[in-house]
């Protein structure tokens, strides 16, 4: 895999320059006292995103289900809009071995009440598994490849949005899409 830095001098396309995949940096040792703030901070940061949505206290307004094209298929997503006129950065949120799930589309929704433009593109064609073995299953048979594709797709469509064209992609996952993010 090409490894990349968000930065021109890396890359090799412009609208790569905010893709980075997990194994880019080698990380250098830690500071035994760093090695703990370093891994709360994720962990508060992305509880305090998991609450749970109150969307009268503006959270952002629900969103909706959009298609896009990979490769010869079309693609559902969710997609979460920011309220007002412009939109921060955007984020393609990938979901956990559920699928896409309610869970997982009030937290684009969340994202979006922060200032984000979120894209949850569905990975299972439609699937969403209500216990753990249909869930394992749903996974065990997921095309990386093609998963990979899927996420490139949603973020080129986050570019395409008005007003998004040069505002950063970032993505995030949890359970196996964090493996993928």
């Amino acid at each position: 895999m090409k490894k990349l830095r968000i930065s021109d001098e890396f890359v090799d396309h412009p609208a790569e320059r905010d893709l980075v995949p997990m194994e880019v940096i080698r990380p250098r040792p830690i500071a035994p006292a760093s090695r703990v703030a370093i891994l709360i901070a994720p962990v508060v940061f992305a509880a305090n995103l998991m609450a749970p949505i109150d969307l009268a206290a503006g959270t952002g307004p629900p969103g909706e289900m959009v298609k896009f094209d990979v490769d010869d298929e079309k693609v559902r997503a969710y997609l979460s809009r920011p309220n007002g006129e412009r939109s921060g950065p955007g984020v393609v949120v990938i979901h956990e071995w559920w699928g896409l799930n309610g869970q997982i589309r009030g937290f684009g929704d969340r994202l979006a009440g922060e200032g984000y433009l979120a894209i949850v593109p569905d990975l299972y064609r439609g699937n969403v598994a209500d216990d753990a073995e249909h869930a394992h299953e749903l996974m065990r048979a997921l095309d990386e490849d093609r998963a990979v594709a899927t996420i490139r797709a949603a973020a080129a469509y986050l570019r395409r949005e008005e007003g998004a064209a040069q505002r950063p992609v970032g993505t995030i996952g949890f359970c196996m899409g964090g493996s993928l993010s």
